[in-house]
């Protein structure tokens, strides 16, 4: 195999290992004997495990093409290593949920990989949100999207579909041993309460942080003391735990460009558009059904959509999809807890990444503003339970002795954000927006500091300054 034919958005350092650990790849498919590899290169998107495009060819012709998932330097702690995820995919797949293709399992040099079939199809949330027409609704308004020309029964036929993937991954029934033990030995055991298995998946999560804010411990624990009253246990169902926008990969019209000018093409009612596969499954785990639900419908996963199910569907269209896989009853009723559930879990998520930042590291700036959005993601939470509206705080001006630093941060983000950025290919310019976000938030923290608002005194007060270094502008 040539491991240096075509390789593109790769470091030096990483070329032969990624060479390397396809050819291993190769080897556990007969049917491939004598692939090469011919390209490989960086997807963007991915704050937990990388993900890689790889272009191969066979004496049986091709192109053809895999994903490989490769975690990062260090993984969100509860998180599933990619053997462990990879058993969960199979299992999935044999379900008839929409999953790439389960190919192999390798590891190399200490570090493992997993392989895939490539799915075609967008993942940017903003961007999809965008194109599904979220802020207003063809559902809503009964009018095409102006973006993209998808007509209102389409847009609910996407939503549909999205309940129909859940169903079918709550019904579960695989006939097969293999599968049901693999999923076992994973998981381990399924437990006999599905409200207690969601909240012991929270439990758990934030007992792994190391310095967690006062208030998000406020949040975990009202939310914890907060079960909702059933009548009778429900066995725990597979739960995705990260089924959004981001790790759906939909297949949608494109606008294009002509002379200046956007055009759209009218969709036809037979266009094969929607959802193509379900991606991240490092979070599954035994929860209660309504997880799910709450997690896709909840406000901080709608992306600046309108609309309760992922910013751009309707509810009545999801659980509609849903019913048609999995006739047993929601209790759609406790659809509100399951949402403040989900912003704590992110919440928790969000503080993790923060917490497993490591210096040098080509994600570590990414880490940091992920966990500088906490505050964001709970202060639904903490005010529903608290009862008042939480506000940031004033920062004051930044201290004369820092006032110069100050400026050199503010240049360096413009220079990144208003000269560098518009010149950039995608992935680089995602980098370089990233970096000029981080300068902000340093210079936020440069308010902060000097005047000794880290030492809070309550969870009020450490909520409202880290609301105020979150939204910082200038």
């Amino acid at each position: 195999m040539s491991g240096a034919l075509g390789m593109t958005d790769l470091t030096p350092r990483l070329e032969p290992w990624v060479d390397a650990a396809v050819e291993q790849a190769v080897t556990q498919q007969p049917e491939l004997a004598g692939a090469r590899l011919m390209a490989a290169q960086r997807l963007s998107g991915g704050a937990i495990n990388q993900n890689f495009l790889v272009t191969l060819v066979s004496e049986m012709g091709g192109p053809f093409q895999w994903v490989m998932r490769r975690s990062q330097s260090q993984s969100i702690p509860g998180s599933h290593d990619r053997s462990a995820e990879f058993e969960i995919i199979r299992y999935a797949h044999a379900l008839g949920v929409k999953v790439p293709a389960p190919i192999a399992v390798v590891v190399r040099e200490g570090q493992m990989a997993s392989f895939f079939g490539y799915v075609p199809g967008d993942a940017d949330a903003r961007r999809l949100v965008s194109l599904l027409g979220g802020r207003q609704s063809a559902q809503v308004t009964g009018r095409d999207s102006p973006h993209t020309g998808i007509r209102p029964a389409q847009l609910a036929a996407v939503t549909e579909s999205l309940g129909e993937q859940i169903g079918r991954l709550h019904r579960g029934q695989i006939n097969t041993e293999h599968s049901s033990a693999a999923l076992v030995s994973v998981l381990g055991p399924m437990p006999q309460d599905s409200i207690q298995a969601s909240l012991a998946t929270v439990e758990k999560a934030f007992a792994r942080l190391s310095r967690p804010a006062q208030y998000l411990h406020f949040a975990v624990q009202a939310i914890l003391n907060d079960r909702p009253a059933r009548l009778a246990q429900r066995r725990p169902c597979l739960c995705h735990n990260d089924f959004r926008l981001g790790n759906l990969m939909m297949v949608l019209p494109q606008k294009k460009q002509d002379r200046g000018q956007t055009q759209v093409t009218p969709v036809a009612e037979s266009a094969d558009l929607g959802l193509s596969a379900v991606l991240d499954w490092e979070f599954a785990d035994w929860g209660d059904p309504m997880a799910d639900i709450g997690w896709l419908t909840a406000p901080c996963w709608r992306f600046g959509g309108a609309m309760p199910v992922a910013g751009f569907g309707t509810l009545e269209d999801l659980l509609r999809g849903y019913y048609r896989e999995n006739p047993e009853p929601l209790p759609v009723d406790e659809l509100p807890f399951w949402q403040r559930l989900a912003h704590v879990r992110w919440g928790i998520i969000a503080a993790q990444q923060a917490e497993r930042v490591v210096f040098g590291d080509p994600e570590s700036v990414e880490l940091l503003i992920t966990g500088a959005m906490t505050a964001s993601i709970v202060k639904p939470v903490v005010e529903h339970y608290l009862g008042e509206t939480q506000s940031p705080c004033l920062l004051p001006e930044v201290s004369a002795e820092l006032r110069g630093v100050d400026q050199w941060l503010a240049e360096t983000s413009l220079l990144l954000k208003n000269q560098l950025a518009p010149g950039l290919s995608s992935s680089t310019k995602y980098q370089a927006l990233m970096a000029a976000n981080a300068l902000r938030l340093a210079r936020a923290r440069l308010r902060s500091e000097p005047l000794g608002m880290s030492a809070c005194e309550n969870l009020r007060q450490e909520l409202a300054r880290d609301l105020a270094i979150w939204s910082f502008k200038d």
